[in-house]
């Protein structure tokens, strides 16, 4: 017999995808992958039942309902109560359905509300009711906690009866079996590496897990290996012990019963005042029957999840366990990790031995990277071309030299073999390296193949024809590709940091967008411009903006150099940001790194920075500038800057007012981009103009104050307004060729060749 359970499930600002039962078992589960949070939640509810307490679901016909509660927060200060003025208009999504009684009920799975209602009851007042007892008494900043997904989906986890009635061995730690998973000969799950060129430090790691009682901790960058090291090391410690020392555990047998989990997984489906901290003694008390280690993924995550701060937090509740014994744990860390734990709760990092784990040699980084490479192709029954390995060592040591082997190597070759048998190929050679890398990072094919001649002048020409009139820009661009194509680029910063300054409308903007189109356009995800208003960072707090939303969760910013490390990050109008914006960033423009207060580092080595500025606009007095600009626009950078912040750019750009003939140029390039938009295309109309057209729209469009942004204007309204006009005028238009031509009353008029 089999039993469903039906389940909401939604994702969060982080990735992590929430499980929640909706009836029968007050049960949640959170993990990286919907699948494995519907996994960890279907574990727990079986446990659950081998307790007598998973009830019987019997939620049907469901149904997904959004509605909108206006909520008013509040504070509290020294007894009274302070509401805030404007209401909050809160997203609620609610589930909907009946029971076998006939019964009628609404769950709202992320506040974990639930009520029964009658037909005809006024829904929508009963739930906002339930909305305000739950949420009214919260701070603005609490309440943006509980802020709903963008999406909720409805699932199921079934149960078949047969699945509880499990063995003695499995019920004699119900607890772990809930939050971890076991390793030992089978190492399941994320782990699918073997660790490869580590057999010193593998030796060295079984010898203390086996004989030693203390508590380890695995340091080293990400994507040197650690889990892969643990969980080799793991291996070899269970391929030794004998089945039956596992069975009757004697006294003075080496026997370990590893198990893996996370602090997330330790608190996932626990809502409620006390209820982790039950599950983790319980954890502990199953550890210790069984001589159990218990391997914590990120040790920086036991100080983040559990309670309001790090004192009150499920590595501070683990502590004292630690200290007396009664608890051994393996965790991992990068250095700012462990520095951030320190700063956090120094007693927690204090209690662990610290294992160091060196990167990789040169020779050892391609060595491994070879043995993967072969035993890759061996499973899957391809054929490698020779030297494939030092052409991705090449690579990612160029293009990212801040990425630690085998890490992100190891990743992309394992992508790049799947991909290969997924298409059913027998060979891979460089050809489909090259390809691969492209994809990911949006490198041209010219900056990864040394084969390929890449001259200046080809570059100076492309940013001319891309930005017109601003020959200083278009020459400050083409170095940043010249000196990353030559390699000679500082590996330690980013790929270049420039001032942009001049007046609006001059093209600061699109030489920004003209660079990342040409770095990082040839991949999949074209838009590889990262742009911040800076003037919204101008007051108290806006450092922290930067870097945390407001329910403490990373910024926008953040999240997207770590999704896409290579793009372009345009901080607008820079000279407005606040002094502790400017503090903020002098990592970013100095080593390419962005450390949040938690130790997880942002790495801006593969990107572009570029600020833009109106310094000195203002100023000029004359409307035309001459030579004598260049030197004052950094002389006024230098006076509006600290020198730590100026003396971390690279280059300041000036960029001057347009001219009339460059005006002119950018109304018949503009008069181009309007003959390929999609209302031509689908229509089969072709558009023409004459040369009277274009120098009157350079007369009317050109203001040596405002730049390029009067011609838009005149652009919308002599050329794109009467053009719809025209169209929609005459529907039987489709396939005719239309020119504009200026009138005798200097009006542009549409008209219809034959």
């Amino acid at each position: 017999m089999t039993r469903r359970f039906p389940v909401a499930v939604w994702q969060d600002d982080e990735g992590s995808f929430t499980a929640s039962v909706l009836d029968g078992a007050e049960a949640a589960a959170i993990d990286a992958t919907q699948a494995a949070a519907l996994d960890q939640l279907k574990k727990y509810l079986l446990w659950h039942e081998r307790q007598g307490a998973a009830g019987s679901p019997d939620f049907d016909d469901l149904e997904l309902r959004d509605h909108r509660v206006a909520l008013r927060p509040q504070y509290e200060s020294s007894g009274s109560v302070y509401p805030v003025s404007t209401p909050f208009h809160l997203r609620i999504t609610c589930v909907y359905g009946r029971r076998r009684d006939a019964s009628r009920h609404c769950v709202v799975p992320t506040l974990g509300l639930r009520f029964s209602y009658q037909p005809g009851d006024p829904i929508e007042e009963l739930l906002a009711e339930a909305v305000r007892q739950t949420l009214g008494k919260l701070t603005p900043q609490e309440l943006a906690r509980t802020l709903a997904p963008v999406k909720i989906t409805l699932d199921a986890v079934h149960i078949r009866e047969t699945s509880v009635r499990r063995s003695t061995a499995v019920d004699r730690h119900p607890a772990l079996e809930a939050v971890a998973e076991r390793l030992g000969r089978r190492v399941r799950g994320r782990q699918k590496t073997r660790a490869i060129e580590r057999e010193v430090e593998i030796d060295g790691l079984v010898r203390r897990l086996k004989l030693e009682q203390a508590n380890l901790l695995l340091l080293g960058e990400p994507g040197v290996g650690k889990t892969a090291l643990l969980a080799e090391a793991v291996r070899r410690i269970t391929r030794r012990t004998k089945k039956s020392d596992v069975e009757n555990r004697r006294p003075g047998a080496e026997v370990r019963h590893f198990w893996r989990t996370s602090g997330a997984q330790l608190i996932a489906g626990m809502k409620y005042l006390g209820q982790w901290e039950e599950r983790c003694e319980r954890v502990v008390a199953e550890l210790a029957e069984t001589a159990g280690l218990l391997c914590v993924e990120n040790l920086l995550e036991l100080v983040r999840v559990g309670g309001r701060d790090p004192a009150t937090s499920v590595g501070a509740f683990l502590l004292p366990y630690l200290r007396r014994g009664e608890l051994r744990i393996v965790s991992e860390a990068t250095p700012s990790e462990l520095d951030a734990c320190r700063r956090l709760l120094p007693d927690l990092a204090d209690a662990l031995q610290i294992v160091n784990v060196p990167e990789f040699s040169a020779a050892g980084a391609r060595a491994a990277l070879t043995k993967l490479i072969e035993e890759g192709c061996r499973n899957l029954k391809l054929e490698p071309e020779a030297n494939l390995a030092d052409l991705i060592y090449r690579l990612f040591k160029r293009f990212q030299p801040y990425a630690a082997f085998p890490g992100r190597a190891a990743a992309f070759v394992r992508h790049l073999l799947d991909e290969a048998a997924q298409a059913d190929k027998r060979r891979i050679d460089q050809v489909e390296v090259l390809d691969r890398f492209r994809r990911e990072t949006g490198l041209p094919d010219f900056l990864l193949r040394d084969d390929l001649p890449l001259a200046h002048d080809d570059v100076l020409a492309h940013f001319r024809r891309s930005v017109l009139g601003q020959d200083d820009a278009c020459r400050a661009a083409a170095a940043v590709v010249s000196l990353l194509k030559t390699g000679l680029n500082d590996p330690a910063r980013p790929l270049g940091v420039l001032l942009f300054c001049g007046p609006t409308g001059v093209g600061k903007t699109e030489m920004a967008k003209a660079l990342a189109r040409y770095l990082f356009g040839a991949g999949a995800m074209k838009d590889r411009l990262i742009r911040l208003d800076m003037s919204e960072y101008a007051g108290y707090g806006s450092a922290r903006r930067l870097l945390t939303t407001a329910d403490g969760q990373v910024s926008d910013l953040i999240k997207r150099i770590r999704r896409q490390p290579f793009s372009v990050v345009l901080f607008d109008e820079i000279e407005k940001a606040a002094g502790e914006v400017h503090d903020a960033l002098l990592g970013i423009l100095d080593e390419g790194r962005l450390t949040d207060r938690f130790g997880r580092t942002a790495t801006f080595q593969s990107s572009v920075i570029i600020m833009t500025s109106n310094l000195g606009t203002e100023r000029s007095g004359a409307i035309g500038y001459d030579d004598s600009v260049v030197p004052a626009f950094e002389r006024i950078a230098m006076n509006e800057f600290r020198p730590e912040f100026f003396n971390r750019i690279d280059t300041v750009v000036a960029f001057r007012p347009l001219d009339q003939d460059s005006i002119v140029a950018l109304a018949r390039r503009e008069l181009e981009a309007i003959a390929r938009r999609d209302g031509f295309v689908k229509a089969g109309l072709r558009l023409s103009w004459s040369e009277p057209v274009v120098e009157h729209l350079g007369t009317i469009g050109y203001d040596a104050r405002y730049g390029a942004r009067p011609l838009h204007r005149a652009i919308e309204r002599h050329v794109i307004t009467p053009l719809s006009h025209w169209i929609l005028s005459h529907p039987d238009v489709s396939g005719a060729a239309l020119k504009l031509e200026l009138s005798d009353r200097s009006e542009i008029v549409v008209r219809r060749e034959t």
